[in-house]
């Protein structure tokens, strides 16, 4: 149970500290915000379907409308529909993916869209057109496009956003992306298509809003008692953030304490098996027996119960989709080897102070 405990705490640790590496983009992005703009159902409206898709069809036209003036920048998370690590992104989206993938600077763009790919995934021979099939469920089988491939070498982190994920933002790593490279004035003359789908990533666009136009643009569509917010992205990143600090802080005393109690149970036991046991460990004593020969089973239980519980937190970690699975299998390697020493110490101590009692004549 300890390394279960631990090894989950060091992988929350680590967790952590991916979050805090996105702190960079985030401060440079301090102006931008998320949007919601939802149309409420109403007992005259009580089909949720088409309030749905009146919210989708608002939300896909504030972003047309205001694509180019307030830099409407999509970095949405799609890694459950590719099943794979993987980004949608558009135009405005190019500074930050060039400054991480060399390939797109040294290329002129031409095409509409671009399959941004790791290189290690070029003998695919299916995943150019499944990306085709997933572009098509969010802009419809209606549009056509001219599409380009792009393959890069460098191992790389991209932040992505989902507003359904646990912080709202995390790191992907050598993620494949779909990149839209559609010009403000073609998005605006393209149909609505698909656009239930859009609600997959309208959420997670940053808008570097004019306050007076988003307004007026509420009031325009009705919006006005409808569900709208705006949530500026630096403040919710130092909201996640605090929340983050506390975890971390609840499961550092959390795992003092089991630690802790860890000692005092492995101390109490040795003591009780060199009085149960203390003629037979004298003996052994005066033999030569080694330390590991003398207390076998006592070091075998606990490697094997370390072991199981490792590949519990391993298993529960692989079920719930957890990353770090790494982090938490090293974690437990770690709390074995320190429970080893732990024991090794504390026998070593008992022994001492108990059998040497008994060979003076002591009692035990």
């Amino acid at each position: 149970m300890t390394i279960i405990i631990i090894s989950s705490n060091i992988a929350v640790v680590y967790d952590a500290y991916q979050y805090y590496k996105q702190k960079p983009f985030f401060e440079r992005h301090r102006d931008y915000y998320y949007t919601q703009l939802d149309y409420k159902i109403t007992d005259n409206n009580s089909s949720s379907d088409n309030t749905l898709e009146k919210s989708a069809s608002v939300q896909y036209k504030f972003y047309k409308q205001f694509y180019d003036k307030f830099n409407a920048t999509l970095l949405a998370d799609i890694s459950n529909l590719l099943h794979y690590p993987g980004i949608l992104a558009n135009s405005n989206a190019f500074h930050y993916l060039s400054s991480q993938i060399t390939e797109l600077r040294d290329k002129p763009l031409k095409k509409e869209i671009y399959f941004i790919v790791p290189v290690k995934m070029k003998d695919n021979p299916h995943l150019i057109e499944q990306l085709k099939g997933h572009t098509q469920f969010y802009e419809g089988e209606e549009q056509k496009y001219d599409y380009g491939v792009l393959y890069y070498n460098e191992k790389t982190s991209l932040i992505s956003i989902d507003e359904n994920a646990l912080y709202g933002s995390q790191l992907v790593h050598n993620p494949i992306i779909i990149y839209h490279n559609i010009s403000p004035e073609q998005l605006k003359k393209e149909q609505e298509a698909n656009v239930i789908s859009k609600l997959t990533y309208v959420h997670d666009i940053m808008y570097k809003i004019s306050d007076k136009e988003f307004n007026t643009f509420v009031k325009n569509n009705h919006l006005t008692n409808g569900i709208v917010s705006k949530t500026n992205v630096m403040e919710k990143f130092e909201h996640n953030w605090k929340l983050i600090k506390r975890i971390l802080i609840m499961n550092f005393i959390f795992s003092i304490l089991v630690l802790l109690l860890e000692g005092m149970i492995i101390h109490t036991i040795i003591k009780l098996e060199y009085e149960v046991n203390a003629i037979e460990h004298a003996l052994k004593k005066v033999f030569g027996y080694s330390l590991f020969q003398k207390n076998r089973k006592m070091i075998l239980i606990t490697f094997v119960t370390s072991l199981l519980s490792i590949i519990t937190a391993a298993t529960c970690a692989i079920v719930l989709n957890l990353g770090s699975i790494g982090y938490m299998i090293a974690g437990g390697i770690i709390i074995l080897i320190l429970e080893l020493l732990l024991i090794s110490f504390n026998i070593r101590r008992v022994e001492n102070a108990k059998i040497q009692t008994i060979l003076k004549g002591g009692n035990i």
